[in-house]
């Protein structure tokens, strides 16, 4: 589903039924402008009577923030920051990484889906 297509599902109160959406920004290139147009209108539909869902922003690819690009934690911290201003509604985004040995992030991930999912205690 594309930005456009969940956008104007959400806006014009078409048929979406969602848990929680999942927003995936590449820790490399930062929050975009896309990134932030995506966070805001989800932020603003998600209590509406057309939405009822959580938000979560996911970090992916932090091994691949340049290190001479500064201190990735404090760069990851301003990702951070820069989610919740514009998506106060957003739970904490979940950092990410599947090249690095070993992988991070990932059992976080599927840790939110089964919460999101109402699975927690099912085999």
């Amino acid at each position: 589903m594309n930005f456009i297509y969940a956008s104007s599902l959400l806006i014009l109160g078409g048929p979406i039924s969602l848990r929680r959406v999942y927003v995936l920004i590449n820790g490399k290139h930062g929050v975009t402008d896309t990134d932030t147009a995506m966070l805001r209108t989800l932020n603003a539909h998600c209590f509406t009577s057309s939405g009822k869902f959580t938000l979560q922003a996911i970090i992916t690819k932090v091994d691949a923030i340049p290190v001479a690009a500064g201190h990735v934690e404090s760069l990851i911290l301003g990702m951070r920051k820069q989610i919740f201003d514009v998506a106060p509604a957003c739970l904490p985004p979940v950092i990410t990484s599947a090249i690095m040995r070993p992988p991070f992030g990932i059992e976080e991930v599927r840790k939110s889906i089964v919460d999101a999912c109402g699975l927690n205690g099912v085999r």
